[in-house]
């Protein structure tokens, strides 16, 4: 009786050890299926994971990242020119958006057929790219009006390096550049609680 009272006093131990282990086999499994979908980039991908083996916060980060890539993708519209050129029509040329239609237009009697490539994050972005605004968002997680964010919330929030399709590009760091300022000078030092947002912290921090 003795032995088995012993060992039902380490159970919830031994269980909580084995929940964290499948869990850690479960983000590894993630993390190899996404290296092995990366095709020619995987070698720039794994450059991200060495780029921080001495970081493990960042390692961490990098590897939810990168597991979590094989689900994005951005889109380029363009005019495909003779010779293999592209022509992007910019809205910041014309004055109107009736000009704009009235350009399209005109390249459709033209016979110019607008066309969409869909390009993966996995096999197109490359480590500088990553490792960039990596350090970026961990820039933005210490400030002080962000550092009692959760690390979950942080990864799902604050980590990612766009918001939809849009195709990647600086705007974090131009971000950063032009507000940052504003707000280390307001002495802002703690986020404001509301509702929604202990609702996202909530959801963050949902496995999966």
């Amino acid at each position: 009786m003795d032995i088995l009272r012993r060992t039902f006093r380490f159970f919830p131990a031994c269980a909580f050890l084995v929940v964290l282990c499948l869990q850690s086999c479960r983000r590894d499994a993630a993390l190899e299926r996404a290296l092995a979908s990366a095709g020619d980039n995987r070698r720039e991908l794994e450059g991200v994971l060495l780029h921080y083996k001495d970081d493990s916060l960042k390692l961490a980060a990098a590897r939810f990242l990168i597991a979590n890539m094989p689900y994005h993708f951005y889109e380029e519209e363009f005019y495909a020119l003779p010779g293999g050129g592209r022509y992007r029509p910019r809205l910041t040329d014309f004055p109107r958006e009736e000009a704009c239609n009235a350009h399209l237009d005109s390249l459709a009697r033209a016979g110019r057929m607008g066309e969409r490539h869909r390009y993966k994050d996995i096999r197109t972005l490359d480590s500088a790219f990553l490792v960039r605004n990596i350090d970026l968002a961990f820039e933005a997680w210490r400030k002080p009006w962000a550092r009692q964010v959760p690390f979950p919330v942080f990864c799902r929030y604050i980590l990612p390096y766009r918001i939809s399709r849009e195709y990647p590009s600086g705007l974090r760091k131009e971000m950063m550049d032009r507000f940052i300022p504003l707000l280390d000078s307001s002495g802002v030092s703690n986020p404001v609680p509301c509702p929604a947002a202990e609702r996202c912290r909530t959801t963050a921090m949902a496995p999966g």
